[in-house]
């Protein structure tokens, strides 16, 4: 695990050196603001609110077909699928969070549930 943790912290910083610190962290907050603005307005609305698990999965899915790193993990460990499993749960608990903030509970436990493969 600590190796790959390592490959992360080595690919975030490569991509500070490409594209610069400071055009990430505009781009970042634009995008978060953007994301963050759709979140709210999805988790104030019952009906609206089952569509986050399903637009989750989808974000997670695109992410998932273009990791480089698929090869290292499978040479890296066995147990990969559990890694990247306890990844996914993670990057999709602050959509969870809105959720039960809204209490919205049977959303939020799909939202994080729905992440394995």
């Amino acid at each position: 695990m600590k190796y790959y943790l390592r490959l992360r912290v080595r690919l975030l910083g490569r991509e500070l050196r490409e594209l610069g610190w400071w055009r990430l962290l505009a781009l970042g907050t634009l995008l978060g603001l953007a994301i963050g603005r759709a979140l709210f307005t999805a988790a104030a609305h019952p009906a609206l609110a089952w569509a986050i698990p399903g637009g989750i999965a989808l974000f997670v899915l695109s992410l998932h077909r273009r990791r480089a790193d698929l090869p290292f993990l499978h040479l890296a460990t066995p147990e990969f699928r559990v890694w990247l499993a306890a990844e996914y749960a993670l990057s999709s608990l602050p959509a969870a969070l809105v959720l039960l903030a809204w209490s919205r509970p049977g959303p939020a436990l799909l939202t994080v549930a729905g992440r394995r493969w």
